[in-house]
C-alpha cells in the first residue's frame, strides 16, 4: 500500500467512525497531483494531523486547507471539515463535508462516513433564508456579515453558524437599513428585508449671480494736435540801438582819423617830391608815413561803423517779426567789410 494513501485516509472524531476509517485505508486514493505539488500537499497534510493532536486547531485547519489548494484529495477535505467542526465553523464543516461527497464516486465505502457526518450538522446547524419585500428597488444589494448576495443567493435557507448576523440593504436613493440575527443550533429563520426610506433630494444649487462686468471706460475721440504756435521772435531793439550807437561812434572816429590824415598829407605836399618822392626832412618823411596810416585807419573804421549803424537801424525796424538774420564781417589793411544777411 502506498504511504500517500494511508497517510491521507479519513480519519474521524468517535471509534465507530475510525472503524470505517481503517476499512478505507485498504483502498488506494487515485493520482490527483504529481511532482512537488503532492509532495507538499503530504506534507502539510502530515503536519496538520500533527497539529489536531496538538489541539492546536487553528495551525491545523491552515494546513489542510493549504494541503486541499495543492492537491484537493478527498481524504485531506474531510479532515478539513472536522477540524473546522470542531472550531465551531459548523456550516464551513459542512460545506467541506460536502465537497468530499463530490470527490467519491458512487461505489466508493467512504461515502456512508460522509453522510452521516453532514447528518449529523444538519441536524443542529442554523439556516437563514434571506427574501426581499416587494416592491424593493431593483438595485437593491443585500450583504450579510460584509460579503453580498447575489440573486441566486435570496430566498434559499442558506446554512450558517450560530451566533449572531448582520445584513445591510442599501439601494440608490434610499438609506440603508441594518437588521441583527440571532441564531442558535437548529434555528431555521427566514428574514424579509427592504432598504430604508427615501432619502430627501438634495437642494439645487443655488445659482450664483452673474457678476456684471464692470462699464466700459468712455471713449475719447482722439483730439486733433494743435498746429504749433508760431515761435515768438525777441525784441532786438536794444541790440539795433547798441550796434546803431557803435556804428555812429566809429563813423566819428574815422572823420577824426581823416582829419588828422588830411593835415599829414599838407605837411607831405609842402615838404615831399612828387615825381622823385624824396623829402627835405625827417619830419615830412614821418608825416607821410603817419597820413597814410591814418587814411586807412580812417577808412576802415568809417566802413565798419558805416555797417554797424545800418545793422542796428535794422535790428531796430525788424524788431519782434519773423526771420533770421545772420552778419559776416571782414577787414584788411585796405579794405573792411560787413555783410548784413536777412531770411524770411
Amino acid at each position: 500500500m502506498k504511504p500517500a494513501s494511508i497517510g491521507r485516509a479519513f480519519l474521524g472524531r468517535s471509534a465507530s467512525v475510525a472503524l470505517v476509517a481503517a476499512a478505507a485505508l485498504t483502498l488506494a486514493c487515485p493520482a490527483r497531483a504529481s511532482g512537488d505539488d503532492r509532495a507538499a500537499a503530504e506534507a502539510l497534510f502530515n503536519k496538520g494531523r500533527e497539529a489536531a493532536k496538538r489541539g492546536d486547531l487553528d495551525a491545523a485547519c491552515a494546513a489542510f486547507e493549504e494541503s486541499t489548494r495543492l492537491d484537493p484529495a478527498p481524504g485531506t477535505m474531510f479532515n478539513l471539515g472536522d477540524c473546522e467542526e470542531k472550531r465551531h465553523h459548523d456550516a464551513v464543516a459542512w460545506q467541506w463535508f460536502q465537497e468530499t461527497l463530490t470527490k467519491l464516486s458512487n461505489s466508493d465505502k467512504r461515502r456512508s462516513v460522509v453522510r452521516s457526518r453532514i447528518s449529523a450538522l444538519e441536524a443542529r446547524l442554523p439556516t437563514l433564508t434571506i427574501r426581499l419585500a416587494p416592491g424593493s428597488p431593483a438595485d437593491t444589494v443585500v450583504a450579510r456579515d460584509g460579503s453580498e448576495l447575489h440573486e441566486a443567493s435570496l430566498g434559499v435557507a442558506l446554512p450558517i453558524d450560530a451566533g449572531t448576523h448582520r445584513v445591510v440593504v442599501s439601494a440608490s436613493g434610499h438609506q440603508s437599513r441594518t437588521e441583527d440575527v440571532e441564531l442558535a443550533q437548529g434555528d431555521h429563520k427566514e428574514l424579509v428585508v427592504a432598504p430604508g426610506p427615501e432619502t430627501a433630494p438634495a437642494p439645487a444649487p443655488v445659482p450664483t449671480p452673474a457678476i456684471a462686468p464692470p462699464p466700459a471706460a468712455p471713449v475719447t475721440p482722439p483730439q486733433p494736435t494743435p498746429a504749433p504756435a508760431s515761435a515768438s521772435h525777441p525784441d532786438t531793439r536794444m541790440l539795433g540801438y547798441v550796434i546803431g550807437g557803435a556804428g555812429a561812434a566809429s563813423v566819428i572816429t574815422a572823420l577824426i582819423l581823416g582829419g588828422v590824415a588830411l593835415g599829414e598829407k599838407s605837411t607831405v605836399e609842402d615838404h615831399c617830391d612828387k615825381s622823385t618822392r624824396l623829402c627835405d626832412s625827417q619830419s615830412a618823411v614821418d608825416a607821410a608815413s603817419t597820413g597814410s596810416t591814418l587814411a586807412t585807419a580812417s577808412t576802415v573804421t568809417f566802413i565798419v561803423g558805416a555797417a554797424a549803424l545800418g545793422v542796428g537801424t535794422y535790428f531796430i525796424l525788424t524788431s519782434g517779426k519773423a526771420g533770421e538774420t545772420s552778419v559776416k564781417a571782414s577787414a584788411g589793411l585796405d579794405h573792411a567789410r560787413l555783410s548784413l544777411i536777412r531770411t524770411f
